[in-house]
């Protein structure tokens, strides 16, 4: 950040005037020069800081502080903030918090979802840790989504690529067609639900994998598949 009163005294110097000469060029009293050099610009009146910078050919963005970007209007305010008794700045700070709180309010609201970390696959198959998840934000969840799973693999491509996340509705099953997480042996599948001769098979989207046969005995729905984090089903 610009030190103001180090750059007064290089202008003159090198241009072999007195203070109360630049005082004049800046149209400002000696007084008042003094002070904002002795007390800094952030206490001055910033009409007269201006004035300075004009006559230095400051560029007023030069003088921002821990790099907020503020404009002659915020800094404005701050500066006859300052100068009000302790209660009119409270009387300010409460309507400060309640028009933030209002825009706060205005904002689209993001909805928390657990997300497990480890993926099932729409492959070879990896099992789901119950108590290994992190929870994440989202702009939008389908409706009756539960949890969300990311998916391993390319075996649901094109409709569900490899590392997405799903959105899953716990539910006991599944109609036709329908897309589902299931444990099959110990590893959760993204799959589709299908019956061959009135025997169920979970089905890939991607045929280049074969179906895998839905035993009852050793598997289970965890839930639908409700939508991904780019599109709802």
């Amino acid at each position: 950040m610009i030190d103001l009163s180090v750059e007064i005294k290089n202008y003159i110097k090198n241009n072999h005037i007195s203070f109360r000469e630049f005082a004049k060029i800046c149209n400002l009293p000696n007084s008042t020069l003094q002070s904002i050099c002795e007390r800094g610009i952030f206490a001055a009146n910033f009409s007269n800081v201006l004035k300075i910078m004009k006559v230095l050919k400051i560029d007023f963005s030069s003088l921002n502080e821990d790099n907020y970007n503020l404009s002659f209007v915020e800094r404005e305010i701050i500066h006859k903030y300052r100068f009000l008794s302790f209660h009119q700045k409270k009387g300010i700070e409460l309507h400060v918090d309640h028009e933030y709180s209002l825009y706060i309010d205005s904002l689209p609201k993001k909805i928390p979802v657990k997300i497990f970390l480890q993926s099932a696959a729409a492959g070879l198959g990896d099992f789901v840790d119950d108590d290994s998840f992190e929870e994440l934000l989202f702009d939008f969840v389908p409706k009756g989504a539960d949890f969300g799973v990311r998916i391993s693999g390319d075996s649901m491509e094109p409709k569900i690529n490899n590392g997405e996340i799903v959105f899953v509705k716990r539910q006991e099953s599944l109609e036709v067609g329908e897309i589902g997480i299931y444990f099959v042996d110990g590893s959760a599948f993204c799959k589709k639900l299908i019956y061959i001769d009135g025997t169920p098979f979970l089905q890939s989207i991607n045929n280049k994998y074969e179906d895998i046969l839905l035993d009852i005995t050793c598997s289970h729905l965890v839930g639908k598949v409700v939508g991904t984090t780019t599109e709802k089903f």
